[in-house]
């Protein structure tokens, strides 16, 4: 950073205590924004990318990009938020800006995420005394902190490889549930997305809604059912989770375009 004719003010300094029920709605700052996590898990989302993140961890925002994080309920995480302000007669010198294309910028190098964690905190403690000199100290750690920073680089995770995971957590549970009264609320409290994030996440993966896919999977059960003629059409919706014969029939009939009497006439003959 030497040769780069950068300034860079700490504007804001907190810190997220552990909470199992913590979350953050999506939003975005004017700034850019460096986290430690220090401890736990949570799922983030960052310009419409979703990551799992695990403690140690450092985590860049760049500025203007839309984020949403929800803390884990088992391993609720522990976080501090430096908010940096950048001043630079060229700001593609930068070693921050362009460098994040996109995806999330985070280091998990442990002796480095380390030193610089212990950092953050000294800056965390410093921040809350009264002695002179608090702005020079606090900026000489800042500096110190984002050469650590730039000098190590950033490894960017698979956003491709978190959401297909997240679909596939999703596909294993609904295969295993489906028969219950499944609602978009009960499989976005199991993965911590949005309705909206997670509809078109989920979509762009399979091809179907989330609730569209139950629907699926409800039916492929009943085509195998409908097929054992010992087993009455009012049994088999029951086994897919709907209490009325003729929801089932009219449910059926919109994706298979046959009845199930016809299905099953047409299938055990």
């Amino acid at each position: 950073m030497d040769n780069v004719e950068l300034k860079a003010r700490c504007i804001s300094i907190g810190r997220l205590e552990p909470n199992s029920k913590w979350a953050m709605a999506m939003h975005s700052h004017k700034h850019f924004e460096f986290i430690g996590v220090f401890s736990g898990k949570a799922d983030l989302i960052y310009n419409n990318k979703s990551y799992k993140i695990k403690a140690p961890a450092i985590l860049v925002y760049e500025k203007g990009f839309l984020h949403e994080e929800k803390s884990d309920h088992k391993y609720p995480w522990q976080t501090l938020c430096i908010g940096v302000d950048f001043i630079a007669k060229d700001e593609t010198k930068n070693p921050f800006y362009n460098k994040i294309t996109g995806e999330l910028y985070q280091l998990k190098d442990p002796k480095t995420v380390k030193k610089i964690l212990d950092l953050m905190l000294e800056l965390f403690k410093e921040s809350g005394r009264f002695d002179f000199g608090k702005e020079e100290v606090i900026s000489g750690g800042l500096y110190k902190i984002l050469r650590l920073i730039a000098a190590a680089g950033g490894k960017k995770e698979s956003a491709g490889t978190a959401n297909n995971k997240i679909v596939g957590k999703l596909q294993k549970y609904i295969a295993s549930n489906y028969a219950k009264k499944l609602t978009l609320k009960d499989l976005t409290d199991i993965v911590y997305l949005s309705p909206y994030y997670l509809s078109h996440l989920f979509k762009d993966k399979t091809g179907y809604s989330p609730i569209e896919y139950v629907i699926k999977m409800k039916i492929e059960k009943a085509k195998k059912l409908l097929k054992n003629e010992n087993v009455t059409i009012s049994r088999v919706a029951e086994e897919i989770g709907y209490d009325s014969i003729h929801y089932f029939s009219r449910v059926f009939t919109a994706v298979e375009g046959i009845t199930p009497s016809q299905f099953r006439n047409k299938n055990c003959k």
